[in-house]
C-alpha cells in the first residue's frame, strides 16, 4: 500500500496538464496489497495482505480525466462458491451480445470472403489484360523484326549482286592487264628486232 501512495507521490505536479487518454487491460492478473507500513499500535502482529485476483477487466480514462473501470464476466472457476457479477452484464445481457459479436463476426468473415473474391477477380482481370497487352505487344515487335529481316535479306542479295560485280570488273581487269602485258611484250621483241636490222643495215665505221 505505501508503494502506491509513493507511486502518486512521484506523477504529482505543481501545474494541472491535460489529462492523457489511457487504457489498461487485465487479464487474469493477481494483486496482493500489503501495508508495509510500521503499525500504529507496537503490539499489533500487523496487517494481513490483501489478495484480489482480476479475471478481466479494463480502466480507461478518457480526455475528461474520468476513469472508467469496465468488469467483464468471469469465467466460471469450481474453486469459485460464489460468483458476482457487475450489475451492467447480466447473463441475458451477456448471451445477448455473445450472439452479437457471433451475429458481427459471420459478417465480417463472408464480408472479407466477398471482398477476397472481388480482389481475386480483379488479379484474374489485371492479369488477363497485361497478358493480352503483351501478346499483342509481342505481335507487333514480332512484325517488326520480319520486317526489319526482310529489308536484311534484300540488303544482303544487293551486296551479293555488287561483290558479283565487283568480282567480274576484277576478273575482266585481270585479263586486260595480261593482255596489255603481252602487247608490251610483243612490242618490246618487235622494238628490239628492228634495232638489231638497223645495226646489221648500218655502214662500220
Amino acid at each position: 500500500m505505501s508503494t502506491l501512495t509513493g507511486v502518486a507521490s512521484l506523477i504529482e505536479d505543481e501545474i494541472l496538464t491535460t489529462p492523457m487518454p489511457m487504457r489498461v487491460d487485465f487479464v487474469d492478473s493477481q494483486l496482493s496489497l500489503v501495508d508495509d507500513g510500521p503499525p500504529l499500535n507496537p503490539g499489533s502482529p500487523g496487517t494481513v495482505p490483501l489478495d484480489i485476483h482480476v479475471d478481466r477487466a479494463t480502466v480507461v480514462r478518457r480526455e475528461d480525466g474520468i476513469f472508467h473501470l469496465t468488469c467483464l464476466a468471469p469465467s466460471p472457476r469450481p474453486d469459485v462458491g460464489l460468483s458476482v457479477r457487475p450489475t451492467e452484464y447480466t447473463q441475458a445481457g451477456a448471451g445477448r451480445s455473445g450472439l452479437q459479436a457471433g451475429g458481427s463476426g459471420v459478417t465480417q468473415i463472408s464480408a472479407l470472403k466477398e471482398e477476397n473474391e472481388q480482389l481475386q477477380r480483379e488479379v484474374a482481370r489485371l492479369r488477363e489484360q497485361q497478358k493480352a497487352s503483351m501478346t499483342s505487344q509481342l505481335l507487333s515487335e514480332n512484325l517488326c523484326l520480319q520486317g526489319e529481316k526482310q529489308q536484311l535479306r534484300e540488303e544482303l542479295v544487293d551486296t551479293q549482286h555488287a561483290l558479283q560485280e565487283a568480282e567480274q570488273e576484277r576478273t575482266t581487269l585481270l585479263r586486260t592487264l595480261e593482255h596489255v602485258q603481252k602487247e608490251m611484250l610483243e612490242s618490246d621483241r618487235e622494238k628490239n628486232f628492228l634495232r638489231d636490222q638497223l645495226e646489221r643495215r648500218s655502214p662500220r665505221k
